[in-house]
């Protein structure tokens, strides 16, 4: 139970505008990706990753995936919930105004989808510390159905092997993380949508206010400004999304090696999370 000491260095400098972490910009464009995996097909491409799009919400842009059904959204906490006035964590107030921009197969924007402002579900011990992030979650439903993406599939964690209760059989297995948006990508505009395979490092359990375990991941793939929100998708006899990306450690430690204290992070769908993807 070294995770709560490794938390620790992972978030240190943990914010919704963290910057690139990791041995090395490790993210490729979606034309990158292809020509790498796919032969240069962008349309092989776009049948497997259509489900990631753009969030645009409280005057920010960061990322989001259509998760499940095509109107059903999964988005950081951190993108879609604050403090009211009473000091309780609530929905932003501005959620009517927020909207899922579709991408096209090449990266570049589509349509805009507005989200149901009254769908918005959080963790009920979110308490808007979004440095804890394996509570740092999302979901709602958007106002009209995403039509033009395949929804990511869910991954049901129980279906994993038995005997493991902190579920440290997820170290070591292959992910793939999109993000919609790189404002520090180095070479490319804020608008730039990338591609990472990358490994899970770490499998953190901690404990919320409830004394339930929620787990968080850490993973290889660096991360930055607008990739809060992308897709995590386990790649092993399929790809199934895992969850949604957050930050990652400070500029210091652009380049260093992938470690405890340099890793980016995301909460793991299941328990309450996934309950409540599972209910939308």
């Amino acid at each position: 139970m070294k995770s709560l000491f490794l938390i620790a260095f992972c978030l240190g400098s943990l914010s919704v505008q963290a910057a690139i972490i990791g041995p090395k910009d490790n993210r490729m464009t979606y034309q990158e990706y292809a020509a790498v995996k796919f032969g240069g097909n962008l349309d092989t491409f776009y049948r497997q990753f259509s489900a990631s799009g753009v969030l645009f919400c409280h005057d920010a842009f960061e990322s989001a995936s259509i998760v499940g059904k095509n109107d059903v959204i999964v988005m950081a906490a951190h993108s879609t919930f604050e403090k009211d006035r009473s000091g309780r964590c609530a929905p932003l107030s501005t959620l009517n105004q927020c909207y899922f921009q579709v991408l096209s197969k090449n990266g570049t924007p589509g349509r805009r989808i507005p989200i149901e402002p009254t769908s918005v579900r959080s963790s009920r011990n979110q308490d808007c510390n979004f440095t804890r992030f394996s509570t740092d979650w999302a979901v709602g439903r958007l106002k009209s159905p995403a039509t033009e993406v395949t929804p990511y599939i869910p991954y049901d964690i129980s279906k994993g092997p038995i005997g493991d209760p902190f579920l440290q059989w997820l170290t070591g297995s292959q992910i793939i993380t999109l993000a919609a948006k790189n404002e520090n990508f180095a070479g490319h505009s804020f608008s730039t949508a990338t591609v990472c395979d990358g490994k899970i490092g770490y499998v953190w359990p901690m404990k919320d206010p409830a004394g339930t375990y929620t787990f968080g991941l850490g993973t290889d793939c660096s991360s930055g400004p607008g990739n809060s929100g992308g897709a995590i998708l386990l790649n092993q006899d399929g790809i199934y999304f895992l969850g949604p990306l957050h930050g990652g450690s400070g500029p210091e430690m652009n380049y260093r090696p992938f470690g405890a204290n340099n890793c980016s992070g995301s909460s793991l769908l299941q328990g309450e999370f996934y309950q409540t993807l599972m209910g939308m």
